[in-house]
């Protein structure tokens, strides 16, 4: 299925086909988000905060109010946002809105984790660092291997190893992980 998540309606309908289709949401990973334009605060204009906001937070916002209710009915959820390192170090190169955007998931999923954990819920977020992605291929000015000299172990990371940590956390093995923020870098900060 198909949404854009920055659109309410769109999401609804999504969700609604999921349960039409499988008759329940277990697992939400919110992984919608991106970079949209570097530049500068003082020449960012509302409509690139707008933007950034609503392609990074709101749409996970919209993801979770609209599955929550479902997963409270089964006493069951796992919910996985992805954030980035940029919600720890600020981002890269006039990337302050992004970082801003990716460090709003830090409270949302902490937040979200108090909340749900009563209903058998448990919400967690992933930051990743360097992950050879066509997120990183497009957003990094210059080559990307040419940055792993500052990345501890030496190699860019791969969606892989992010998708392994995604699964861990939707599993019932990490039943009781809730409200934690997992760094998937290779030891950057």
């Amino acid at each position: 299925m198909q949404a854009d998540v920055r659109d309410n309606t769109q999401v609804k309908n999504m969700v609604q086909k999921t349960i039409d289709t499988y008759g329940k949401i277990d697992i939400l990973i919110n992984n919608a988000g991106g970079l949209i334009k570097r530049v500068g605060i003082a020449e960012a204009d509302d409509s690139l905060w707008d933007a950034t906001m609503d392609l990074n937070l709101r749409s996970m916002f919209y993801c979770c109010r609209a599955t929550i209710p479902h997963m409270i009915k089964n006493n069951y959820g796992r919910i996985v946002n992805i954030s980035s390192l940029a919600a720890d170090n600020g981002g890269g190169k006039l990337a302050t809105i992004y970082a801003t955007a990716k460090s709003g998931m830090y409270g949302f999923t902490k937040g979200l984790a108090k909340e749900l954990g009563p209903n058998g819920i448990t919400v967690n977020a992933i930051s990743p660092g360097l992950i050879v992605t066509p997120f990183h291929t497009k957003a990094e000015t210059g080559n990307l291997e040419s940055m792993v000299p500052m990345i501890p172990v030496k190699r860019l990371g791969t969606a892989d190893e992010v998708a392994s940590l995604a699964l861990y956390l939707s599993s019932d093995d990490a039943g009781f992980i809730t409200g934690s923020i997992y760094r998937i870098t290779g030891g950057q900060r």
